[in-house]
């Protein structure tokens, strides 16, 4: 969802399968379908931006509308991390789940890089913070609410870092979250 040029993105697996393993590394991985141009030039973006992963904090709803706003049934919007047209709504503390303590963990992963660079490629993350969180997840130290990508902010043109990242529904290049852990056999 985005608000003005500020875009951000909500992202959740089930990690059910894997209960009581040793989380070992974790990589999460986006599909950039498309990028931003610059606003003089027409060409993609070659200033770089960073892109940040937190853990989110609150449960929310997916929508059934993409890129559009929700009219058909519940998801999540901009301020609010369930909008449900009949009226069970809850929002975010702060619009865009922008609130650190309650909305969002601290930054657990970023990529620096220009969206030209980018465009037609996976970008992966991968730390030791996404590994720990993936592991928290795992030994339910900690509910998985997913996590919440985010772009540069700079609403200034012409170097704006918005990408458009393949959704679930790309069987080939939906998000991917590549687990490696010690355990079972039987996963």
């Amino acid at each position: 969802w985005s608000n003005w040029h500020i875009y951000r993105g909500l992202v959740w697996f089930d990690l059910s399968a894997i209960p009581g393993a040793e989380v070992q590394s974790s990589t999460l991985e986006f599909y950039v379908e498309d990028v931003v141009n610059n606003a003089n030039t027409g060409q993609p973006v070659t200033a770089t931006h960073t892109y940040t992963l937190y853990p989110l904090l609150k449960e929310w709803t997916e929508g059934l509308e993409n890129n559009m706003p929700v009219q058909q049934a519940s998801g999540v919007t901009w301020n609010n991390a369930m909008d449900n047209l009949t009226g069970l709504d809850y929002a975010w503390t702060t619009s865009g789940a922008s609130d650190r303590t309650l909305d969002r963990g601290s930054a657990i992963a970023s990529l620096i890089e220009s969206p030209a660079n980018m465009e037609g490629t996976w970008i992966s993350f991968n730390s030791s913070a996404l590994t720990n969180q993936t592991q928290a997840w795992v030994n339910g130290s900690s509910i998985n609410f997913g996590l919440l990508f985010q772009g540069s902010e700079n609403t200034n043109k012409p170097d704006g870092s918005m990408i458009r990242l393949t959704s679930s529904e790309n069987l080939t290049h939906s998000p991917r979250l590549i687990v490696t852990f010690a355990g079972e056999n039987d996963v």
